[in-house]
């Protein structure tokens, strides 16, 4: 990757790091800019990014089965058992 591009993950992290600044506290120790590292709110950005990565990834797979679902006319796969 070159320097100058930026994958999904860096966005999603530069945004959680500029609400985490211009918010001040959290739950854990109260302001991240005047309690926690440099090194600890970016690590705290990232993981806020890949939460919602993982989240992206949850709604995009049901998103998918509820197309697939409704493509088959309501009728599912015929694995389901009779009730």
């Amino acid at each position: 990757m070159k320097p100058e591009q930026m994958t999904l993950l860096d966005y999603f992290a530069g945004q959680a790091l500029a609400g985490m600044l211009s918010y001040s506290q959290n739950d854990i120790s109260g302001n991240w800019a005047n309690n926690c590292s440099w090194a600890g709110v970016a690590e705290d950005a990232y993981r806020y990014a890949e939460a919602m990565l993982a989240e992206r990834e949850l709604r995009a797979a049901a998103r998918a089965m509820e197309t697939k679902e409704n493509s088959d006319g309501g009728k599912g796969t015929g694995n389901q058992e009779a009730v």
